[in-house]
């Protein structure tokens, strides 16, 4: 499975949706923003997102379309960069992810029962991570 993120200006499906139509792909209908994280503002508005239903015949993937500068298009994007720098985090989530794709492999709800909470405490160490490294998003070309 490859995760992917497209940041853009403006979450507008209609454009989306014209732009990746002929690479196969559509936007899901059922899915319309991110797991809010414990502490976070609740505004609906910085955690909506769309989600692109991959081409039948492509590897599979999970294509998120985030505006730029909203706090869910940051969170992957730290998210991505600390587990880079921490082999052992990343292993530790690699182990967690196996065993959630065991135990729950016909049960989407029960895996993202688990992993939204493991991803809430990788992200609270990658925020004081930040401050120890310097580390700063890259600039969008959005």
């Amino acid at each position: 499975m490859i995760d992917a993120q497209i940041t853009v200006a403006a979450l507008d499906a209609a454009q989306v949706a014209a732009s990746v139509l002929d690479l196969g792909y559509t936007v899901n209908q059922r899915i319309a923003g991110d797991h809010i994280p414990p502490g976070q503002s609740s505004d609906s508005d910085n955690w909506s997102k769309l989600v692109l239903d991959d081409p039948v015949a492509q590897r599979r993937t999970n294509v998120h379309v985030r505006v730029t500068g909203k706090p869910n298009q940051r969170y992957p994007i730290l998210f991505r960069d600390y587990l880079r720098a921490n082999p052992s985090a990343r292993e530790t989530y690699r182990l967690i992810k196996v065993a959630m794709a065991r135990l729950h492999s016909e049960d989407k709800d029960a895996y993202y029962d688990v992993k939204d909470p493991v991803c809430d405490l990788i992200i609270d160490s990658a925020e004081l991570w930040t401050r120890n490294v310097g580390w700063s998003q890259g600039v969008s070309d959005a």
